[in-house]
């Protein structure tokens, strides 16, 4: 995911990742999935609200969040989709 140089591009760049994201999800025939990844949101950071509509409009559920460091927005994803059910 793009990092956040506090810049409108940056968030412009997350955006659409999320979207690329969604697309994926939307075109995958697999009865069974993990997404695993380096989110780059924190609770507070400006991508926390597309990480957030990424989540709930695919219903996806974040099963394990993992900070590396508490002073980064680093933050790892693993979420598990079986049969269009959230196994959490």
């Amino acid at each position: 995911m793009p990092t956040d140089y506090h810049d409108d591009d940056s968030l412009d760049r997350y955006l659409e990742t999320c979207g690329k994201i969604n697309a994926l999800i939307t075109e995958c025939d697999a009865a069974e999935f993990v997404i695993i990844g380096d989110y780059n949101c924190s609770v507070r950071s400006r991508f926390q609200s597309g990480f957030n509509e990424l989540m709930i409009t695919n219903k996806l559920c974040a099963v394990t969040l993992i900070c590396l460091q508490a002073h980064t927005h680093t933050v790892i994803v693993i979420t598990v989709v079986s049969h269009g059910l959230i196994i959490c």
